[in-house]
């Protein structure tokens, strides 16, 4: 429990008190901040973290944005002999950050009084400026923040004839016009006489069985001495200076149940503190401090600097092991890296020597290895990707023998259900998830729903789609930003506070365990290691019994977990729906481009393994890695939205979008490899990489000059040829088998000779446009069903703002017929939204399926909007089901508490369907889809706090639904790979209609969609 309480002191020492200022001397000096007059208001960092939390902000824009504050009343009983009056308050002003020098006035009351400017830099840390009639202004440099600005004090000096005795005196500072963010802060804190008095959620050593008190003063003038009693004795005498200061009092713990203590604190003989502390009991607990650097590759810094960063924070770690190596067991330094691009980037860098500390390190337990190569948006990779996120640990086991069994996720919230599969898979059995957190934003996170309330502190068994395999999950309650804002060496300042606050708060909500997980990230994104930690835990150790620190290595804490607390948590199944899925359709081209060519590589891999033919090891790890590379979860600079042309910016999105690049490359040059096209060939083989017999539509580009008319197989089954508008020929291969080959040859036809025709089990669709839909009519089921009408549309959504009630449609003109045969029936539409955008629509009829092809070409805005495909079906009670490895989810089941209910993210197939009939879908480059309604973004929820932002609200629930959307692209990120979005941009949707849902036919569907036959003239 925590007591605060100031006294009813005199007026004139809340206003004003003797303190010693530098440049100033010994002066009688008037709290120089009392109340807002007006500006911006701000929570940031100060000279004292805990108590001024929030700021009024002025900055060097236009010339016009100010502060305004009032100070406390000037002493009524001044003498007249007084000249200058002294006023102080807390200040700070960004240096290390800035572009340059700025300059702010000063202005006492309406009279501008000075001109002050700072530095871009912190030297000299302590400076002073001159003003009219010997108005005079000391910044007095205390500390610097995370980002190396600069905190501390202001005095000021005002001559006589500017204040008014017994009046307050208005201060007001102006940045100038120089087109800069550079700041100025003053903050909203008043010097006055404070003590706090909180029971420490510890256990002391060499003390039987006692807890600490913690006493906290603020004394605003002279030395003082100041007495504690405790249950009327008295147990502490200090001395008290100016300025904040915390002391320890030890008190009898509370063991088992609940005990009061009086407790009393005088300063100076004034009674500062009178109450009856209620002292909880003391649960034993470890703390394990896991600390890392959350890996950005990109957004805080280019990706170059964040591979130096990264790279030092090895270095550093391994000096820290060799230095804290006779360090009690618990206090010896453990660096955890959380992404194995660091340290390929590493191996890639060291010498041998520093190779060979880096592998022991590991093998010690002092490096751990998280099995993840990075951060990835597992929502956007197919299943066979997911896998390809892990094998590089692999490859590290198997060259040096590296004990990896555990992976690290960091910032994401949420996961793909069938990442459980491949963790399982590849011989990883934890997972330790420590998502976005900024306590101040009403989720507690940066777009993160309710992830830390539901999963937070709350360990579980996470059994994978398959049923067989589970990996124990561990989310960090504080995530991983628990301890951003904490400079190198902090902990040792705020640790204690913030520490007894974690431990409060798990006791409060019923915390069962005795380990507790907790991030320890410092400064921010790509933070730095911190050379204090162990120092700070060997002597937290030596004084504290309970809680114990460790320093720990993430593997060995999810293995003690398991040991002690494995067979008594619960298990969980199904998809832990992931939310930041969507800032990668920011940049929809690439990711749809990235997704065909990870199913592309896939069916390469399978038919390589078909054909007997090798892939070169380099080429096939470069091009997984890219992929992967793509889907890390870094898709824009902090600044992508604010300065979405600096270069700063677009360097970033220059080396992202080089990850696709590089994978449409890679890809294409394995695929020329395995199958070499030669243009002189009158022979086609065709691939099926699947396990099971299949039929399928071949659509390829013939030999130049040949003139085709029919294709014999090699076991002599003719089939007819359709030639296209667009150059190809398409055919029909009615049969090839499981992971099988078949080998066409041109044949020519003779006069009324007929050859073998896929015929249709139905008519085509009936097709038509009008209000701004396409609707389609006939659809294909089962034939023990016959035939069944299937009344649909689907339409364009175009919403330009975050309101999806503002969306608009696309206006469509008249069908053009584009080919027609016994093989394909296509036609052509083109369309333009209200916003200038066009679209055109090739739809084309399988028979067994339907085919659309939608390219867009977007109209380059950066405004916030999205577009969306709708689907309206024309079904009773439907359920909606997704893909998931070798299960599915649905809207209502085989979900995870915490999951994203706004949109979902579907590896393959989508389905909705009732107890008689159905569609199962399938979009190759859109992984997201919307159930029932549009995605709203607009802000409606306010933020905790001091905050006053507003947040997007996230839905609580989802229900299956008639109505679908492919969620296909928007810019409502802040941090968006790219501020406009151009085109052409394509969507291939496949629709197939169905009698009763069935699991196994959906699944085949969605691989065939994805995974076509190979096809090349050999």
């Amino acid at each position: 429990m925590r007591v605060l309480i100031s006294t009813a002191l005199l007026y004139s020492s809340i206003a004003s008190a003797q303190v010693d200022l530098p440049v100033f001397g010994q002066q009688h000096v008037i709290n120089g901040y009392a109340k807002d007059i007006e500006g911006e208001v701000l929570s940031y960092f100060s000279v004292y973290p805990e108590h001024a939390t929030t700021a009024l902000l002025t900055r060097c824009t236009d010339g016009r944005k100010a502060i305004a504050w009032e100070t406390a009343p000037v002493p009524a009983s001044e003498r007249e002999s007084t000249q200058y009056f002294y006023f102080s308050w807390i200040a700070a002003h960004n240096s290390t950050t800035s572009g340059g020098d700025r300059s702010f006035d000063l202005f006492i009351g309406e009279e501008k009084a000075l001109t002050f400017t700072t530095h871009h830099s912190t030297q000299p840390a302590t400076w002073s400026v001159d003003g009219v009639d010997g108005v005079k202004l000391v910044f007095e440099f205390s500390k610097a923040d995370r980002h190396g600005d600069a905190h501390g004090f202001a005095h000021l000096r005002v001559l006589r004839k500017y204040c008014t005795l017994g009046q307050p005196l208005t201060l007001k500072v102006v940045g100038h016009a120089q087109d800069s963010p550079d700041w100025f802060m003053t903050f909203r804190y008043t010097f006055e006489e404070k003590v706090e008095v909180e029971a420490l959620p510890f256990l002391l050593n060499d003390e039987p069985a006692a807890q600490p008190l913690s006493i906290r003063v603020m004394h605003f003038g002279p030395s003082t001495p100041m007495e504690v009693r405790v249950n009327g004795e008295s147990v502490k005498h200090f001395e008290v200076t100016n300025g904040l200061h915390v002391f320890e009092v030890p008190v009898a713990a509370a063991l088992g149940t609940r005990k009061d203590a009086r407790i009393d604190v005088h300063l100076n003989d004034r009674l500062m503190v009178d109450t009856l502390l209620q002292l909880k009991p003391i649960i034993p607990r470890d703390i394990h401090l896991i600390h890392h650097s959350h890996t950005d590759i990109g957004y805080s810094h280019l990706q170059s600097e964040v591979e130096v960063i990264q790279n030092n924070n090895i270095y550093k770690a391994l000096d820290l092991i060799d230095h804290t190596k006779d360090y009690p067991e618990d206090s010896r330094f453990v660096w955890n890296v959380e992404s194995l691009w660091a340290v390929e980037n590493f191996l890639g860098i060291a010498s041998e020597a520093n190779k060979q500390r880096f592998i022991a390190a590991v093998k010690s337990g002092s490096i751990a290895l998280s099995a993840n190569y990075a951060n990835i948006l597992t929502g956007l990779c197919t299943p066979e990707e997911m896998h390809w996120i892990v094998e590089y640990a692999d490859s590290l086991r198997a060259w040096y023998g590296l004990p990896i069994n555990s992976a690290m996720q960091t910032d994401i919230p949420g996961m793909s259900w069938s990442m459980v599969d491949a963790y399982a898979a590849h011989g990883i059995r934890y997972l330790s998830q420590g998502p976005n957190y900024i306590p101040d934003m009403p989720d507690g996170g940066d777009r993160i729903g309710s992830t830390l309330r539901e999963q937070g502190d709350k360990p579980y068994w996470w059994k994978g789609t398959t049923d067989k395999d589970s990996i124990l999950v561990w989310t960090a309650g504080q995530g991983y930003g628990g301890w951003h804002g904490f400079t190198a060496g902090a902990i040792g300042e705020r640790g204690t506070r913030k520490i007894a606050a974690y431990m409060n708060e798990l006791a409060a909500k019923g915390y069962p365990y005795d380990m507790v997980q907790w991030r320890y990230n410092i400064v921010s994104d790509n933070g730095p290691v911190d050379s204090t930690i162990s120092d700070f835990v060997r002597e937290w150790n030596e004084k504290y019994s309970s809680p114990r620190l460790i320093v720990s290595n993430v593997n060995d804490m999810m293995a003690e977990f398991d040991r002690k607390h494995g067979k008594q948590i619960p298990t969980w199944s199904g998809d832990f729906t992931p939310y930041w899925e969507d800032g990668a359709y920011s940049t929809a081209k690439e990711e749809g481009n990235v997704r065909v060519l990870s199913a592309r590589l896939s069916n390469l891999i399978d038919a390589a393994k078909i054909l007997n033919k090798p892939i070169d090891p380099h080429l096939l790890y470069r091009a997984k890695r890219s992929i992967v590379m793509w889907h890390e979860h870094t898709w824009g600079a902090w600044c992508s939205i604010s300065d979405p042309d600096a270069h700063f910016t677009t360097d970033q999105w220059r080396v992202k979008k080089a990850f696709a690049d590089s994978a449409g490359w890679y890809v294409e040059r394995i695929e020329r490899i395995i199958s070499p096209h030669d243009p002189k060939s009158r022979e086609l083989l065709v691939v099926n990489t699947l396990p099971w017999d299949r039929l399928g539509l071949v659509e390829v580009k013939p030999p130049a000059g040949s003139n085709i008319e029919a294709l014999e197989s090699d076991d002599g089954y003719r089939v007819p040829v359709q030639h296209l508008s667009n150059g190809n020929i398409a055919f029909k291969v009615y049969w090839i088998k499981a992971n099988g080959t078949r080998l066409y040859r041109p044949v020519p036809l003779k006069p009324g000779e007929e050859v073998n025709a896929w015929l249709p089990f139905s008519s085509h669709p009936e097709c038509d446009v009008q209000d701004g839909k396409i609707s389609f009519q006939n659809g294909v089921v089962d034939d023990q069903y016959g035939r069944t009408l299937l009344r649909s549309s689907l339409k364009w959504e175009f919403i330009n703002g975050s309101d999806p009630d503002s969306s608009s449609r696309c206006s469509f003109s008249d069908f053009a017929r584009v080919d027609s045969g016994l093989i394909v029936e296509s036609w052509k539409v083109e369309a333009r939204s209200n916003f200038g955008d066009s679209l055109t629509l090739v739809a084309m009829d399988h028979v067994n399926d339907l085919h659309f092809r939608f390219t867009l070409v977007k109209n380059p805005q950066r405004s916030k909007g999205a577009i969306h495909l709708k689907f309206e079906l024309n079904l009773r009670n439907p359920l909606v089901r997704l893909g998931m490895g070798e299960d599915l989810i649905t809207p209502e089941h085989n979900r995870m508490v915490g999951s994203n209910n706004d949109f979902f993210s579907a590896p393959r197939w989508i389905d909705v369907s009732d107890i008689v009939q159905g569609v199962t879908i399938v979009c190759p480059q859109g992984a997201l889809w919307e159930v029932g309604e549009m995605v709203d973004e607009r802000k409606t929820i306010p933020g905790r706090g001091t905050n006053p932002e507003l947040y997007k609200a996230w839905k609580t629930e989802a229900h299956s639904s008639s109505t679908i959307y492919l969620y296909a692209l928007n810019n409502y990120w802040h941090t968006n790979f790219k501020a406009d979005q151009e085109g052409p941009i394509t969507f291939d949707l496949y629709l197939k209609m169905h009698g009763p849902f069935k699991l196994e036919e959906a699944r085949r569907f969605g691989l065939e969609m994805t995974r076509p036959l190979i096809t090349w003239w050999k």
